[in-house]
C-alpha cells in the first residue's frame, strides 16, 4: 500500500522542477547513498569477521567514538583515513566506478555482496 504525500514530498516534488534544484538534489544523493552503501558493506565485513566494534576500533587505530558513530549516524561521513584504514582490516581495495549505466552494472546485488563478505566475491580484490 502506497503512503500518502506528505507536505513536504509535495514541497520537494515543486522544487524538482527546477532543473538547478534537480541536479543538485541527484548529487547530493548520490553522496549520501555512496556513503551509506560503503558503510553497509564494511559492517557486513565486520560481522561476518566476528568483529565488535570495539575490536575494530583496536585493529585500525580508529577511535572507538568515532567508529560507532560511522555505524550508527544517520549522517556518516568518514574521512579517506578511516576509509582506508577500514579497507586495509578486510584485506579490501577501493574501486572507482563509473555512474550512470555502468554504475548499474557494476553495482553488487545482494547476492554478490554476501558472497563478497565471505571472500569469494569479485567486487573487493585482495590486497
Amino acid at each position: 500500500m502506497k503512503r500518502a504525500a506528505t507536505s513536504f514530498d509535495r514541497y520537494l516534488n515543486a522544487q524538482l522542477k527546477d532543473a538547478a534544484f534537480a541536479s543538485e538534489y541527484a548529487k547530493e544523493r548520490t553522496e549520501i547513498a555512496t556513503i551509506d552503501e560503503f558503510v553497509r558493506q564494511v559492517d557486513a565485513l565486520r560481522l561476518a569477521a566476528g568483529k565488535s566494534k570495539a575490536d575494530l576500533a583496536r585493529a585500525t587505530s580508529v577511535p572507538q567514538p568515532s567508529l560507532r558513530r560511522l555505524f550508527s549516524s544517520r549522517h556518516a561521513n568518514p574521512t579517506l583515513e578511516t576509509v582506508f584504514k577500514l579497507l586495509a582490516e578486510f584485506n579490501c581495495v577501493l574501486q572507482v566506478v563509473p555512474m550512470g549505466a555502468a554504475r548499474t552494472k557494476h553495482r553488487a546485488t545482494p547476492k554478490a555482496r554476501r558472497s563478497a563478505v565471505r571472500g569469494q566475491g569479485t567486487r573487493r580484490q585482495a590486497a
